[in-house]
């Protein structure tokens, strides 16, 4: 009985490993890399020797790799993948849009308390607050072209602007007391 025990778990443990693999990619540079932090399953930022950053949004099979300017002679050892609650207001999404449209950046900040629980108890009044306040500041509307994502440096994803949409328009369909409730 403890052979066939045995060799059940040999089994299982030999399909575990082969289900392991580790594949070389080709970076397309020969700088030396030093730093690696993955944001999603999808991007995935690098740094390395001679002020090389390097960005992958399809899990490591294409690299847009830049020498950042001033920094040629220098060995980056680190690089910090963010997510939303790291935008830092640079404006370069608005800059990007046709309408100058913050939206991007107002959904980030909205969703950065959002997601959280203790962001919970005044979710609703604040993002349309936000709105009000963005509005009143006279940003244009979002033009869903996905050019502000494009050029935002801590590639905040359009999906927060979906998500402040919708706790808008739930705020402003329902009293606040009904909101919370579902």
């Amino acid at each position: 009985m403890k052979k066939i025990i045995l060799a059940i778990c040999l089994l299982v443990f030999s399909y575990v490993l082969s289900a392991q693999k580790i594949e070389l990619l080709a970076s397309g540079t020969k700088t030396s890399l030093r730093g690696l932090s993955a944001v999603t399953d999808k991007i995935i930022w690098a740094s390395g020797s001679k002020g090389t950053v390097a960005r992958s949004i399809d899990s490591g099979k294409t690299w847009k790799w830049i020498v950042v300017k001033g920094f040629e002679t220098r060995d980056f050892r680190d690089i910090e993948a963010f997510d939303a609650a790291t935008c830092i207001g640079c404006g370069a999404c608005v800059a990007a849009c046709k309408n100058a449209s913050a939206m991007l950046f107002v959904s980030a900040k909205v969703s950065q308390f959002a997601l959280l629980p203790q962001g919970q108890p005044e979710r609703y009044n604040r993002v349309q607050a936000m709105v009000a306040q963005m509005d009143a500041e006279g940003f244009g509307n979002c033009t869903n072209t996905g050019a502000c994502e494009a050029e935002c440096p801590k590639e905040i994803s359009l999906t927060n602007i979906g998500r402040m949409n919708n706790d808008y328009l739930s705020a402003k369909l329902f009293r606040e007391e009904h909101v919370h409730e579902s």
